[in-house]
C-alpha cells in the first residue's frame, strides 16, 4: 500500500474544516444546554404565574376577609375617639382590680407610652409587679384574660415569674412576677 502524501494546502483545508465542525458542534450543544435551561425556567414561571393569577382572582375575598379580621380586633380594642392615656388608666385599674380581687400584693404598676401598630391601633404597654400565691396569680390572669364583651380585651406580651425567699415544703410559696400586658386603642 501506498502512502498517501498530503499537500499543504489540502492539510490546511481539512484542519480549517476539522474546526468549523468542532465550531458548529460546540454552538449546537451551547444552544442546546440554553434551550432545557430556559424550558425549566419556563416551567418555574408558569407555575408561579399560575399562583398569582389564582390570588388576583381571590383578591377581593381577601380583602373582605382582611376587613373582617380587622373588625374583630376592633370589638377587643378602646375606640380611636378614646384619649390614650384614659384607655391606658381604664387597662391599669382594670388590672388592679383583677389583681386585688385574688389577694395578690401589686408592688408596682405602669402605663407606658404607646406604640402605633402598623394595622392602624395603637398598642398600650402596662407592665405589673405583683406578688402572691401561684393560684392567685393564675385565677387573676384568667379573669384578665377571660374576654368580657362590656370591656375591651387585654393581652399578655410576657411574664416572668420567680420564688420569693427560700423555699419550704412547710410552707406555701410566694412568687414574685413581672408581668407585661396591653390593650389596644384604634387610630384616628
Amino acid at each position: 500500500m501506498k502512502p498517501v502524501k498530503l499537500s499543504p494546502v489540502r492539510a490546511i483545508q481539512f484542519a480549517l474544516l476539522l474546526l468549523l465542525a468542532l465550531a458548529i458542534v460546540g454552538a449546537g450543544r451551547f444552544v442546546w444546554s440554553n434551550h432545557l435551561r430556559m424550558d425549566q425556567l419556563l416551567v418555574d414561571i408558569s407555575a408561579r404565574h399560575a399562583r398569582l393569577q389564582g390570588i388576583l382572582k381571590s383578591e377581593d375575598d381577601l380583602r373582605a376577609l382582611h376587613r373582617q379580621a380587622l373588625d374583630v380586633i376592633k370589638a377587643h380594642a378602646y375606640p380611636a375617639q378614646q384619649d390614650i392615656t384614659q384607655a391606658g388608666n381604664d387597662a391599669q385599674q382594670r388590672i388592679q382590680g383583677a389583681f386585688a380581687a385574688q389577694s395578690l400584693s401589686v408592688i408596682s404598676i405602669q402605663v407606658l407610652p404607646p406604640q402605633p401598630d402598623a394595622q392602624g391601633f395603637d398598642l398600650i404597654p402596662v407592665q405589673v409587679h405583683a406578688e402572691g400565691g401561684i393560684e392567685a396569680i393564675n385565677r387573676a390572669l384568667q379573669a384578665l384574660l377571660t374576654n368580657s364583651p362590656a370591656a375591651p380585651s387585654i393581652g399578655i406580651h410576657g411574664l416572668q415569674i420567680q420564688s420569693v425567699g427560700a423555699v419550704r415544703a412547710d410552707a406555701p410559696v410566694r412568687l414574685s412576677g413581672k408581668f407585661r400586658f396591653f390593650v389596644l386603642r384604634g387610630q384616628a
